[in-house]
């Protein structure tokens, strides 16, 4: 009885392993990765307004994604049907920020958030970010 407790509690172990990911680690994705107080901070946002599962994280941050975001961003001309058409969902907002200010995320209004709390479906994202002038534009990606 005690193995069958301890094969279960390994597999249970194993299985949140792949779902637990605190600090995504996207270095590779150079020049199309986000900074990791920039991912971090999405990464945060993202998570808080994500549907609740019953294990793990609610979404799993994946590094293709974040880069796939930057493609999509470098282009400014291709359309958001692109990845709608693939089966993505892309989630974009701006932020004006003056002179060489640092975006603030805390001042992104809430309905953009709440817009994650109804892609339950989904279960990764990744997002990214170009600066253009005053604005700051974000992608984040859901798969």
């Amino acid at each position: 009885m005690a193995q069958c407790y301890a094969i279960l509690i390994l597999a249970s172990v194993a299985a949140l392993a792949g779902c637990l990911q605190l600090r995504p680690d996207c270095s590779q994705l150079d020049p199309y990765a986000l900074q990791d107080g920039e991912r971090m901070e999405l990464f945060s946002k993202v998570q808080a307004y994500a549907p609740k599962k019953n294990v793990g994280l609610s979404l799993v941050y994946e590094c293709a994604l974040e880069g796939m975001a930057g493609l999509i961003l470098e282009n400014s001309r291709r359309p958001m049907s692109c990845p709608r058409s693939l089966g993505y969902y892309p989630l974009m907002f701006q932020l004006y920020v003056e002179a060489e200010g640092e975006a603030d995320l805390s001042s992104v209004a809430d309905f953009t958030w709440e817009q994650i709390r109804s892609l339950a479906k989904y279960s990764s994202f990744g997002c990214n970010h170009r600066k253009d002038g005053e604005r700051h534009i974000y992608l984040c990606l859901f798969k």
